[in-house]
């Protein structure tokens, strides 16, 4: 799998988020029935293998490792999202 790119890390830490395993989680059909609410924060990923009515889409886009602007502008809309999320639930 593929690792979370190092700069993400270094933004996220600079927040005060740690992330202990970065490696992806195959995503299962015991998981998905399981959850309450599945958030794809992608923008390349298709909802439509997802259950429509708990499923969201937050669009965040894939940036260069190197791109630590973009980095932080993708960092910024997802703790937006959360903060909408939050408010919402």
């Amino acid at each position: 799998g593929r690792r979370i790119i190092y700069h993400a890390l270094e933004i996220l830490a600079e927040k005060g988020v740690f992330i202990e395993n970065e490696l992806p989680i195959l995503i299962s059909k015991q998981a998905i029935d399981w959850a309450d609410k599945i958030i794809i924060a992608a923008d390349n990923v298709y909802s439509g293998d997802f259950p429509l009515n708990k499923t969201e889409t937050w669009r965040i886009s894939d940036c260069d490792e190197s791109d630590i602007v973009g980095i932080k502008r993708e960092i910024e809309k997802i703790e937006k999202d959360i903060l909408k999320f939050i408010k919402n639930f």
